[in-house]
């Protein structure tokens, strides 16, 4: 459908309508009448062209297949791009004709691309080429048909002629206007004013910069423009921030929950956090001397382990015999202890007076007395009884095994007779009695 006296063709015959009321033969008269209508139309139109007005093309979307067929097509003189939302999605330029004009705008967000009609060139390149110079965004270019095939482009940026317009206002790049206040984005609530030399006040509040009024701790800062190196430093409310001293080794900060904490070490530390030589710290367990072999915990009220062996303490858990001890807490006064193995020690009864401990060589020993001829006391005495010791209890040696006399017999020396059934004893002076002249009697009493 033809919409614009352009658009017509040199030849005749391939004419065929007129804004899409179709030329074939047989017209009703209402069709004579549009017919005209339509052709005043486009005749306003490039009487409009040529009194300096454009047909704008606007709200063109460049094709994304990034490619000549796929482009958009520009059919006006005056096209306006507004969206490319790829680099290189495209736009194709009408059919190439001498001295025809065609400028084109990218307002999108990418580069543009420019393809040229089917067969036609741009800058004397090659056939269907693509123009190898885009259009920025915010920019345009200007096209000139060269011949009728071939078009030249003449670029022109939108932003330069915007900043001559502006640089002619004074209000270019390199020119410094003086307002007394900018609105900035809206008509009264964010005004921008002079405070001072080198200082803005937004709505009234003096805006903070570098070198300038240092930031209060209510707007965020600290209030203070040099902080101790290395200092904890200490918040005051909406006051400016105070820094402490470098802390000395082994320092530690430390609180009373009241007034500025301060900084402390050793026995003072030490009595402030809980661990003082005066403070009995809570702790789950202790790890003595090393990492992990030697933890020390609770095992009940009064007790502790250690890695998780109960450690014997007076008054606490007996002593078993496995670790040393009798496995009890009491022992009969006087009692003969015996073992058990590794269980706990047996204490007998106490001996009674005479009793001994006497074994069998298996099970435990036990507490006798001694009967018959013999008794013994408290104190260790054995006595035999009278008449308890019998021809039959004597060895064979009680005499050959004595030792022997080697002199003479003395008057004082004793012996031992049997005085009708009785042992007694006698001296050598009551034998020499019986008979001291008769020899032979002497030497038989003598045996």
């Amino acid at each position: 459908m033809v919409t614009k006296i352009t658009d017509y063709s040199t030849t005749a015959a391939s004419n065929t309508d007129v804004g899409g009321i179709s030329l074939a033969e047989g017209w009703l008269p209402s069709t004579v009448n549009n017919l005209q209508r339509e052709l005043l139309a486009q005749m306003a139109k490039a009487s409009q062209a040529e009194a300096g007005w454009l047909e704008l093309q606007n709200s063109i979307t460049a094709g994304t297949t990034q490619t000549q067929t796929g482009s958009a097509a520009i059919t006006g003189p005056l096209a306006r791009v507004t969206t490319c939302a790829n680099a290189g999605d495209g736009v194709k330029l009408p059919t190439c004709a001498a001295e025809v004009m065609v400028v084109i705008m990218n307002l999108g967000a990418e580069n543009l691309q420019v393809w040229p009609n089917t067969s036609d060139t741009t800058n004397g390149g090659s056939a269907n080429a693509v123009d190898a110079n885009v259009i920025p965004p915010n920019s345009s270019r200007t096209y000139v048909g060269l011949d009728a095939t071939d078009w030249r482009a003449v670029p022109v940026s939108i932003g330069a002629v915007l900043a001559d317009s502006l640089t002619a206002l004074g209000l270019g790049t390199a020119n410094s206007p003086q307002f007394t206040g900018v609105e900035l984005g809206h008509a009264t609530d964010t005004t921008i004013t002079r405070a001072s030399a080198g200082d803005l006040n937004i709505e009234g509040n003096i805006a903070y910069r570098a070198g300038g009024t240092d930031v209060p701790v209510a707007d965020g800062g600290t209030g203070v423009s040099t902080l101790t190196d290395g200092g904890i430093l200490v918040g005051s409310g909406t006051g400016a921030v105070t820094a402490m001293a470098v802390l000395a080794d082994s320092e530690m900060i430390v609180g009373d929950g009241t007034t500025d904490p301060v900084a402390e070490s050793g026995a003072t530390l030490r009595t402030s956090i809980g661990v003082g030589t005066g403070d009995s710290p809570q702790l789950t367990g202790i790890e003595l001397g090393h990492a992990t072999d030697s933890t020390i915990t609770r095992a009940s009220a009064g007790d502790i382990n250690v890695e998780g062996n109960v450690v014997y303490r007076a008054g606490g858990t007996d002593v078993p015999v496995a670790d040393g001890g009798t496995g009890v807490s009491t022992l009969t006064d006087g009692g003969i202890l015996l073992g058990s193995g590794t269980g706990a020690i047996t204490a007998m009864a106490v001996l009674a007076t005479g009793e001994m401990i006497v074994g069998d060589g298996t099970t435990d020993p036990g507490a006798v007395s001694l009967s018959g001829d013999v008794t013994i006391n408290s104190s260790g005495v054995v006595t035999i009884a009278a008449t308890s010791v019998e021809g039959s209890m004597l060895n064979t040696n009680v005499i050959s095994g004595q030792t022997a006399l080697t002199s003479s017999l003395a008057l004082t020396d004793e012996l031992l007779v049997s005085d009708a059934g009785t042992l007694k004893r006698m001296d050598i002076s009551l034998v020499t009695g019986l008979a001291s002249a008769d020899a032979t009697a002497l030497a038989i009493a003598l045996g």
